[in-house]
């Protein structure tokens, strides 16, 4: 335990694993910001969500009526410009008739799918649906939905999400760098010394790379966590701390094991011949990061580690037994990579 501790203080100070944890933190930071307008104080702060894509909260839930309103509406402010096209403003027309005379807009909208004009009056459509609810329904809204635990849920959720994108990219200099410095002369000559046993020191390098990243990403999630149930506590809400352990557990920490686990091994056959490894590794990550792209290819599928939590479907679903599948291959990735190294090295 010594080695470990002594082994992490001296690699943590290293400009490399530094500019690591600073961009991967400049990134999350990045995305992230829309934390800063929840709960929603102001229209300032609801334009800043829509802007930044997180519209989840934002819209009204309109009746039927009050969107059919709505839409003829947003015809009417159309047709009536005079530079419009004039096929939009027959077809608006024609739009407009049908439903003042009993039509529903889906109906109406299903007349014309056949149309060119189709995706112009849909547009109106989805525009009508969208009305802007106020701050305080906004913020009810945030806390009914996820009972009581405000917006959390998704702090979560996103935050695991793009941890597992950026550090897909990001793990392939934090890797090499450890897999290079454990090869230098005086480390080696430290776990002579030290004692004999070889894969004990092996296992203990495996464990001096994963700490820092496993710690410093759980407590990266968890202050940002705290900021969203301490501004939401503060505005005097309700809100229920939610705990981060089990979907970090479960989700983030086979994915990155994963990723450590294909690098090592990759790095301990081709060694310094990067021209082979990147290519390979980045080719897997990509296919992790976009699954759909092969929903067709069973196999494929089947080998891809990363769980998306932000909302976008895909063909991989959260399944704990499947990430506990994933946490033990993983290691045994990990067990084989080194000893396959060390005989590498005894055949030199």
């Amino acid at each position: 335990m010594n080695y470990i501790i002594k082994s992490i203080r001296c690699r943590c100070k290293h400009i490399v694993i530094i500019l690591f944890f600073l961009i991967y933190s400049g990134f999350i930071l990045a995305q992230m910001g829309v934390v800063r307008f929840i709960p929603v104080k102001s229209e300032m702060d609801i334009k800043h969500l829509e802007q930044e894509g997180e519209d989840e909260y934002l819209y009204k839930e309109l009746s039927d009526k009050e969107v059919a309103t709505a839409f003829c509406e947003e015809i009417n402010a159309v047709i009536k410009q005079e530079n419009i096209y004039e096929k939009w403003k027959v077809v608006g027309q024609q739009a407009l008739e049908k439903i003042e005379s009993g039509s529903s807009v889906e109906a109406v909208l299903k007349e014309y799918e056949s149309s060119t004009e189709y995706e112009w009056l849909k547009s109106r459509y989805d525009l009508a649906k969208k009305e802007y609810a106020k701050p305080e329904e906004i913020n009810k809204r945030i806390m009914e939905e996820n009972n009581n635990f405000g917006y959390q849920i998704d702090v979560q959720n996103n935050y695991l999400t793009y941890s597992q994108a950026i550090l897909g990219f990001l793990l392939i200099a934090y890797v090499y760098f450890f897999m290079v410095d454990n090869q230098k002369e005086d480390i080696i000559e430290t776990r002579k010394i030290v004692g004999s046993d070889r894969f004990k020191y092996y296992i203990y390098d495996l464990l001096v790379m994963i700490i820092p990243i496993i710690v410093y990403t759980y407590l990266f999630g968890v202050i940002l966590n705290i900021y969203s149930y301490v501004r939401f506590k503060v505005d005097g809400f309700p809100i229920k701390y939610f705990v981060t352990t089990e979907k970090y557990g479960t989700v983030f920490l086979p994915t990155i094991i994963a990723y450590i686990a294909v690098l090592v091994l990759l790095i301990s056959i081709f060694k310094e011949n990067f021209g082979v490894t990147v290519p390979i590794y980045l080719a897997w990550v990509i296919m992790n990061l976009t699954p759909n792209v092969f929903k067709n290819h069973k196999l494929l599928s089947k080998i891809t580690v990363v769980n998306r939590l932000d909302g976008v479907q895909t063909i991989v679903d959260y399944d704990v037994g499947r990430r506990v599948i994933i946490l033990i291959l993983a290691s045994l990735i990990l067990v084989f990579s080194y000893r396959f190294q060390y005989k590498k090295r005894k055949k030199n």
